[in-house]
């Protein structure tokens, strides 16, 4: 497993080269720039806006831009923001735990409530009921989340005032924290836990026709043993993998569901450095989210060969 993790680690270094690359050139490919954005000032002449881009850097060729953001980003200096001058890590560092604390709490909420919603579509053999876990599911999965958000603030903020319209609470108050995160959460975890409990009722309806699932019955063991102890312990092994290759989903949600909730985390940054021509700190969390992918994918593999010992991942032939 040691030698598994250094080669995925290793794997991962071209990778994230090759992602920068592709990352830099798509970020410059628009037209104009940072000092465009001043260009409609009266008080800032052709002259001033020549200068600045000039101090960026930004007259110089794209190859020799990227070497010097690839040199600075290896040792440690991923530049500075250009809207406040502020280092890059500095800003992304102070919205990075209110994306965390987004993403960790619906992935909880997702399994919570796939579980029960798996296993009970997998083990009962009310149609109806089945039918409309299903109906429910598919809609998690289909409707996109900038819509469902859309309509959680319109009806239950907006009509009813049960929840805030957006933002994530005072600081100094956590009751204030959960009311504003409860929201969002939920919104994000949707697609997650309606693919979660997908899977795990396919897991389950498989393993229960296994023959230690037959011979655990035949003992008269109770149903509730049978399901919980015997079938859905093998049945959740592959959810492990499941959660890992879901980060990516949750990170591109994530970002989605900030906007729509005013959640200051790194959807927003990204959202107001896309808008500002803010290149170095679209980099920085750009790189961020595709080294998280890559730790998301490398954790899943583990996890999956820790949970079961039979299948040891970095011994696969």
């Amino acid at each position: 497993m040691a030698a598994f993790i250094v080669r995925r680690l290793l794997t991962a270094i071209p990778l994230l080269l090759g992602i920068s690359m592709v990352l830099f050139v798509l970020i410059h490919l628009p037209p104009g720039g940072p000092a465009d954005i001043y260009a409609g000032s009266p008080t800032a002449s052709a002259a001033d806006l020549a200068r600045m881009n000039e101090n960026l850097g930004l007259n110089d060729p794209l190859p020799i831009q990227y070497v010097k953001w690839l040199r600075g980003m290896v040792t440690g200096d991923w530049g500075v923001s250009y809207k406040d001058g502020r280092p890059v890590t500095t800003a992304i560092l102070e919205r990075l735990p209110a994306t965390i604390q987004l993403m960790l709490t619906s992935l909880l909420i997702a399994v919570a409530l796939a579980i029960p919603i798996g296993v009970f579509t997998a083990t009962r053999a009310q149609r109806g009921a089945r039918y409309v876990v299903n109906v429910f599911t598919m809609l998690g999965i289909s409707v996109p989340t900038f819509w469902t958000g859309l309509m959680v603030i319109m009806i239950f903020a907006g009509r009813l005032g049960w929840i805030p319209a957006g933002g994530r609470g005072r600081p100094d108050d956590l009751l204030s924290q959960l009311h504003h995160l409860i929201a969002p959460a939920l919104v994000l975890a949707l697609v997650s836990m309606a693919g979660f409990a997908r899977y795990i009722h396919s897991s389950m309806v498989e393993v229960m026709q296994e023959d230690y699932v037959r011979t655990a019955t035949a003992k008269g063991l109770a149903r509730r043993t049978v399901v919980f102890r015997h079938a859905f312990r093998n049945a959740s092994i592959p959810l492990i993998t499941l959660i890992g290759l879901e980060l990516p989903r949750l990170i591109s949600g994530a970002l989605v569901t900030e906007v729509v909730f005013s959640w200051p985390g790194l959807g927003r940054l990204i959202t107001e450095s896309i808008l500002a021509r803010n290149y170095p700190v679209l980099m920085g969390a750009f790189m961020l989210i595709a080294l998280m992918t890559i730790l998301g994918s490398l954790l899943a593999d583990v996890g999956y060969g820790l949970v079961n010992p039979q299948i040891r991942t970095g011994e696969r032939r």
